[in-house]
C-alpha cells in the first residue's frame, strides 16, 4: 500500500485494554478525506 505508516514501537496492556505506541506522521489523515478514504478503507479491510 502506497502510503505513509507510523512505525509502530511497543504494545501495552494500559487499564485492561491493549494499546499500540506508534510514531506520529505529519500530513492529512484519512478521516480528513472521508469521502476518498472509505472505498480505501473497504479495500483494505477486503484484503485483511
Amino acid at each position: 500500500m502506497n502510503f505513509t505508516k507510523p512505525k509502530v514501537y511497543e504494545i501495552i496492556c494500559c487499564e485492561e485494554r491493549m494499546d499500540i505506541i506508534y510514531d506520529r506522521v505529519e500530513g492529512e489523515s484519512l478521516i480528513e478525506r472521508k469521502e476518498e478514504a472509505i472505498p480505501f478503507l473497504l479495500q483494505i479491510m477486503n484484503e485483511l
